[in-house]
């Protein structure tokens, strides 16, 4: 009753068994003995497809030797004997046939899921446990939504109340099938579609003769009649709502016969075919594929790539203390490149990444599209004099700094919001956007690039320092100069004593030299981040989209560059932290299970002076299973973060009644600012909500406004501050709200928009003529009141008064240019986040038009005047 059939081996099952019952039925209306003690040749032909399809067709074996053990208890005394007679040659047939398979006797086992439900069921291992049973409070969690899900509580007991009302009609045949289904769905909830393909007829047809019995031949007929029409009614309200899958939960569309591979595949398939004709890898070599997704879908695809499926392969490659048997085993197998898939759910996907990414030199990535990465493999024993894969690699630089027009983010969101007839006819959003799996994978490669950093920080601080020192060399005045550079160059470390005053000061210089340069490259960022807001356009309910948005906002001041130039300009520190708040509220809100957003946001929380509110979602993520991604009991971090929580729950309660103290008879306004100076953001916010506008004016209402936007609430911020609320704001707090607001929301075209209405006329900065004509009258001004022809005492007060006019008009003049340009920066890196590079090159060449030469004396000096020139600098290098 979804709105997608899965085109899997359990799908495939739950078909065969409804044959299977159906054929069943047949034999009860069969003559006895008709065919003597064999089963129907039909039955056999199903079992030995059903064999090679799924192992799950031990449970339709179950149901038949179930059934048929009850039609021998169900027999006459005298017709017990051939009765099991005749059950032990149906089963010992269907089993032979059922052995005509690769598995043989070795197939003949419980499905692994009920295996494993079991196991655990019996251990009881608490939080750690999987939600494998219907009688899980986390299954009522997970599914609350989904009536069909849902039915499974109605369907069992109407299962139990048609035996009890067909007690005259017992029959153990259908009763040992029903009850058997029903402790396998009890156990393992993915098994409860069988235990309704068994527990709908057999309710259908105890409920049939329980009626029969009951009714005269009359009534009977009215019954029909109504039956017929009660279920003619429901049978077409059913179908009504099945077509948009209003019987399942999200997301809702309407049928469609069609299979929707991820576009992903078959661009990679294109890529390798285009990759064989241009001849990078001769026809004989192979691609080793960790998922067998992707390895089916590469045989369709592209059969003239050599498909390779080696777990063992795998597994050397894993292992970072095997990577000589890894390289031999690659060679035994002829493999050249490896095919990995983010949207793979195995350990070993998500693992492989992790292993090759951090190794560019030997595993380049050739390919990365929607998640899908092909790495090539530059075999150490057969490296010639040039680099096959120099021409194919992906470069980062290009994807960041010169994006095509698909690789951009979109520069407005979508409009929100679906009427509930659409799905009648309008295809759902894809439930996985290639755009999220992309983003995962960029930012597993600026992970890699971070646990790569202190080497490459080493190798960029000696080369710079070996470069100063042979350029210094002509003018080195004595040894001490020399002496100097060789100590920054390589600082001495004694064994065992104190460190040297200058090994100290070396240390920090390398610090802030690594800072600055930043551990991860900062474009690989931007490009996750454009992917997922591309993600989030084309799939707004995306819980995870939207985690992968906000871990990568905290990614880029966390790791790369950014972080020192949030340190020169905080309104960047504060759009950052403001845009990862906006994306993970999102996400929690979407998916209040998604424990890893919880996590972040809590994180996040104690930097915006928000500690009630990192303090509840740090229990949230806490308080999560195992399954969801919650913390493991007993590990090391498990007891770390309870020991956070325990000191964040106690300094909380002491800020609260020192609050209670300090605000028992304050206006709402100094309330809500106390409480926001205490770390009780959450609480400043709700009391501002609760409260009318008139009973905190002007004051109150911007701070409103800003918790709103710290707490991730960008949509509220747009909507109360129109152009209504404007008289309350000064027109630069009105448009830098509604900047912020909308830079945290995605939509780029209207911050760019806000932004420049913030700069002032034309979104530029004047121009040098009119500065230099107004800095002129002010020089004029200054040099006739000081009257340099002469000195009469009585001017001395014009000139005391003149001289810090002067400075103080200049200095304003400064600070305006100033705060434009720092605007014209921030305006610049958001373009560039968005992808629109000669939008970014414009504003950034804007905000330096006073500040043309990088080392000039007599230019404007502004916050982001590194941040500007740093940012053109990898625009174009």
């Amino acid at each position: 009753m979804g709105s997608r059939l899965l085109l899997q081996p359990p799908t495939v099952s739950i078909l065969f068994l409804a044959i299977v019952l159906y054929f069943i039925v047949r034999e009860e209306t069969r003559i006895p003995g008709a065919n003597g003690p064999w089963p129907d040749w039909r039955l056999v032909v199903l079992f030995a497809i059903w064999a090679n399809v799924d192992g799950r067709f031990v449970l339709g074996l179950g149901a038949v030797a179930l059934f048929w053990l009850g039609r021998v208890c169900d027999a006459p005394q005298d017709g017990v004997r051939a009765g099991l007679r005749r059950w032990a040659v149906t089963v010992g047939v269907l089993v032979v046939a059922s052995c005509f398979s690769p598995s043989h006797v070795n197939g003949l086992r419980w499905p692994p899921e009920l295996r494993t439900a079991a196991v655990e069921l019996w251990k009881r291992t608490g939080e750690a446990r999987a939600v494998n049973s219907a009688f899980d409070r986390a299954y009522l969690d997970a599914f609350r939504d989904s009536p069909a899900a849902l039915s499974y509580y109605p369907l069992l007991a109407l299962g139990l109340l048609s035996f009890l009302l067909n007690r005259r009609g017992w029959r153990w045949a259908r009763f040992l099938p029903w009850v058997a289904f029903a402790v396998a769905s009890g156990i393992q909830v993915r098994l409860v579609p069988f235990f309704a393909i068994v527990a709908g007829p057999v309710a259908a047809w105890n409920l049939q003769e329980f009626f029969a019995r009951r009714a005269s031949a009359p009534v009977r007929r009215g019954v029909r009649y109504v039956g017929f029409g009660s279920a003619s009614v429901l049978a077409l309200a059913f179908l009504v709502c099945a077509w948009p899958g209003w019987l399942q939960g999200p997301p809702f569309e309407p049928r469609q016969w069609v299979v929707e591979p991820p576009p992903s595949l078959s661009q990679g398939a294109d890529f390798l075919r285009r990759a064989h004709a241009g001849g990078l890898w001769p026809a004989e070599t192979g691609t080793l594929h960790v998922s067998p997704d992707t390895a089916a879908a590469f045989a369709w695809y592209c059969p003239e790539d050599r498909v390779v499926r080696d777990e063992a392969a795998v597994g050397h490659l894993l292992n970072f203390e095997d990577i000589d048997n890894a390289r031999q085993r690659l060679r035994a197998l002829g493999v050249t490149r490896v095919v990995v898939h983010a949207a793979d759910p195995s350990a070993p996907s998500d693992q492989m990444l992790d292993r090759l990414l951090v190794d560019p030199g030997e595993w380049p990535v050739l390919h990365l599209t929607g998640g899908l990465v092909v790495f090539g493999w530059r075999d150490p024993g057969r490296r010639g004099a040039t680099d096959p894969y120099a021409d194919w690699e992906v470069d980062f630089a290009r994807l960041a700094f010169r994006p095509t027009a698909s690789e951009v983010a979109p520069p407005s969101r979508p409009l929100k919001g679906q009427r509930w007839w659409d799905a009648f006819w309008k295809p759902a959003p894809p439930p996985r956007p290639p755009g999220r799996d992309e983003a995962a994978v960029l930012l597993r490669k600026a992970a890699a690039e971070v646990r790569l950093a202190p080497r490459r920080h080493v190798a960029a601080w000696e080369a710079s320092q070996a470069v100063g020192l042979v350029g210094a060399a002509s003018g080195w005045s004595d040894p001490v100069d020399a002496a100097l550079r060789l100590t920054l160059f390589q600082p001495p470390i004694p064994q065992n004593a104190p460190l040297p005053a200058i090994t100290r000061l070396t240390f920090v210089f390398q610090q802030q030299f690594a800072l600055d340069r930043g551990h991860a490259p900062v474009g690989i960022l931007y490009a996750a981040i454009r992917a997922a807001r591309r993600a989030v356009a084309e799939n707004a309910a995306d819980a995870n989209a939207h985690l992968a948005l906000g871990r990568a906002y905290l990614a880029l001041l966390d790791s790369t560059a950014e972080q020192s130039w949030a340190n020169r300009v905080p309104q960047l520190l504060k759009i950052r932290q403001l845009q990862a708040s906006a994306a993970l509220n999102r996400a929690v809100a979407l998916n209040p299970r998604l424990a890893q957003a919880h996590l972040e946001l809590g994180r996040l929380y104690l930097t915006l002076s928000c500690a009630d509110l990192a303090a509840a979602h740090l229990r949230t993520f806490r308080n999560t299973p195992v399954l969801w991604g919650g913390p493991k009991p007993g590990d090391r971090a498990t007891e770390s973060l309870d020991a956070e929580i325990a000191r964040l729950t106690k300094a909380l309660e002491h800020e609260r009644g020192e609050f209670s103290k300090e605000s028992a008879k304050s206006s709402v306004s100094d309330r809500a600012e106390m409480a926001a100076r205490r770390g009780l953001g959450g609480a400043a916010r709700d009391l501002l909500l609760k409260s009318d506008v008139a009973a905190f004016g002007a004051v109150g209402m911007e701070l409103e406004l800003d918790l709103l936007l710290r707490t991730g609430r960008p949509d509220d911020v747009l909507e109360w501050v129109t152009s209504e609320a404007r008289g309350s704001l000064s027109d630069f707090t009105y448009h830098s709200l509604r900047a912020q607001a909308f830079i945290a929301a995605g939509e780029y075209a209207n911050a760019d928009a806000e932004l420049t209405a913030m700069i002032g006329p034309g979104g530029q900065l004047p121009s040098t003529s009119q500065v230099g004509k107004e800095v002129a009258g002010l020089v004029g001004k200054t040099l006739l009141d000081e009257q340099p022809a002469g000195f009469i005492l009585p001017q001395l007060p014009w000139r005391t008064l003149g001289r810090p006019e002067f400075e103080n008009r200049i200095a304003e003049r400064s600070r305006k240019l100033a705060r434009s340009a720092d605007i014209l920066m921030l305006r610049g890196l958001v373009a560039l986040e968005a992808g629109n590079i000669d939008r970014a090159r414009e504003s950034l060449h804007a905000a330096l038009a006073f500040s043309p030469n990088r080392w000039g004396g007599g230019q404007l000096a502004f916050n982001g005047q590194t941040v500007a020139r740093d940012c053109l600098g990898l625009i174009d290098p």
